[in-house]
C-alpha cells in the first residue's frame, strides 16, 4: 500500500505543483484502491519519517528531496527554503 501511495504522490500530474498535491485522502484511496483510514495512517507515517512535510485537508506537501514535478530552478529554491526552515 505504501508503494502505491508513494508512486501516486510522486507521479500524479494533474493535481501536482512542485511538491504539493491537491487531493483528499478519499480520492487518494480511490486511486490506489485503499480505504481512507489506511491512507490517513500511511500519510501520518510518511510524515513522521520526513517524506511528507505537511498535510492538511486536501493538501499534501512532499519533501522536495523525495519527489518533485516542475522546473529544476524551482526545485533548488524549494530545497534551499527547506534547509533555511530547518536551521532556524
Amino acid at each position: 500500500m505504501y508503494q502505491h501511495l508513494l508512486h501516486l504522490l510522486a507521479t500524479e500530474p494533474i493535481s501536482r505543483n512542485g511538491s504539493t498535491i491537491y487531493s483528499t485522502q478519499a480520492n487518494i484511496g480511490k486511486a490506489i484502491n485503499c480505504a481512507t483510514p489506511e491512507v490517513c495512517k500511511a500519510i501520518k507515517e510518511l510524515t513522521s519519517v520526513g517524506i511528507i512535510l505537511e498535510h492538511k485537508r486536501g493538501l499534501i506537501t512532499i519533501n522536495p528531496r523525495c519527489a518533485w514535478n516542475g522546473k529544476r530552478n524551482l526545485w533548488q529554491k524549494a530545497c534551499m527554503q527547506l534547509e533555511d526552515t530547518h536551521e532556524t
